[in-house]
């Protein structure tokens, strides 16, 4: 027969395992919400809280202002020519060429579309170009080819007396495309070239 203290030896020994049970217990509950809280605070910051990504002070059109305004080296390093040319490029695309970009508060102007083209023949990543003018890819891409629809329209008259040789055409072959978002930018240059060498290649 036990004696009270082997009794009370026993019940004390139950309630230290039914503490310690308890103790897990409302640990891994905590560790649950923990849990919890980390996923719905994810889901929160990537699909609710909609932080916007182009906030630059030096948005697209700021850059073409400051570019005017600045040292006319820097103009032509920017835009591979002088700020005059790049003034009567935008004027007779949009005169004779048909370029129209409506100018709404917050839309592009001529310049920035042209300014978009230039870059993307330079090779400049379409991460870049977003990052430069301030520009999703969808807006930057639209852009691109309304200016190159417009520069194809009689591409041979105001083109020609600039048309690379086939070396500078095959040197321009050797860039390398950084991300899958300029694949097609990369097509569209391929095709450019192919069709400047075709027409130079019939103008002879």
């Amino acid at each position: 027969m036990e004696s009270d203290d082997d009794t009370d030896a026993r019940m004390q020994e139950m309630c230290d395992d039914v503490a310690a049970l308890a103790i897990e217990w409302q640990n891994e509950m905590n560790n649950n919400y923990v849990e919890a809280y980390r996923i719905a605070s994810d889901y929160y910051n990537a699909h609710v809280l909609k932080v916007p990504c182009r906030t630059s002070i030096l948005t697209g059109r700021a850059w073409i202002l400051e570019l005017y305004n600045g040292h006319s080296g820097r103009f032509r390093y920017e835009l591979c020519m002088p700020k005059v040319v790049f003034t009567h490029l935008c004027a007779t695309l949009v005169n004779d060429f048909g370029l129209h970009v409506p100018e709404r508060e917050h839309g592009l102007h001529i310049e920035e579309s042209v300014a978009i083209f230039i870059h993307v023949l330079k090779n400049l990543p379409n991460r870049e170009l977003q990052e430069r003018f301030q520009y999703f890819s969808e807006t930057i891409s639209r852009h691109f080819h309304n200016v190159l629809k417009a520069m194809k329209k009689n591409a041979a008259e105001y083109t020609y007396a600039n048309i690379p040789d086939r070396a500078d055409l095959a040197a321009l072959d050797e860039a390398v495309v950084a991300t899958d978002d300029d694949v097609e930018m990369a097509e569209v240059r391929h095709r450019i070239r192919a069709e400047l060498y075709q027409i130079r290649r019939n103008s002879r």
